[in-house]
């Protein structure tokens, strides 16, 4: 049986280059620009998008992993992604809670600890202090994957 990495090691996928938290993690190797996914979007949509990612970023460093299904957000590991839409976006956070709040259109347990929550934005007023409340948290949690008491 192979031994486990050390606490904090990343793998890096051998086909797209990608880092990941656990070995042979499953993902898809079809990176593709992240122009490819503002041109779905009119240039409301494209500067909400910048809106949510500006809010991302004063958490602290991001990584952005555009692939053929989404833009994919990483603080450590997956702390959400975001589906462009022509007129809205999709933000997805992995949380270690289902937020209960009518802005969320969708939630799915994805393990004991961690659950994506599916927030609609559709302007930038709505990138608001409830919505950069829940990012941090999210960043948080993506930063303490693999890490957490169990």
């Amino acid at each position: 049986m192979p031994k486990a990495p050390a606490p904090g090691t990343r793998w890096t996928c051998p086909t797209c280059g990608r880092k990941f938290a656990r070995p042979r993690q499953a993902h898809s190797c079809q990176v593709v620009s992240l122009e490819s996914h503002l041109e779905k979007a009119t240039p409301a949509t494209q500067a909400v998008f910048h809106a949510v990612l500006k809010a991302i970023k004063a958490c602290g460093p991001v990584q952005i992993a555009p692939t053929k299904s989404g833009v994919n957000l990483l603080s450590g590991t997956s702390l959400g992604g975001i589906i462009l839409h022509r007129h809205y976006l999709n933000l997805g956070l992995v949380l270690t809670r289902k937020l209960e709040s009518p802005r969320v259109t969708w939630a799915l347990q994805l393990s004991p600890r961690s659950v994506a929550n599916r927030i609609r934005v559709a302007s930038i007023p709505e990138v608001d202090k409830e919505l950069r409340a829940w990012i941090r948290e999210a960043y948080e949690v993506g930063k303490m994957a693999g890490r957490r008491v169990r």
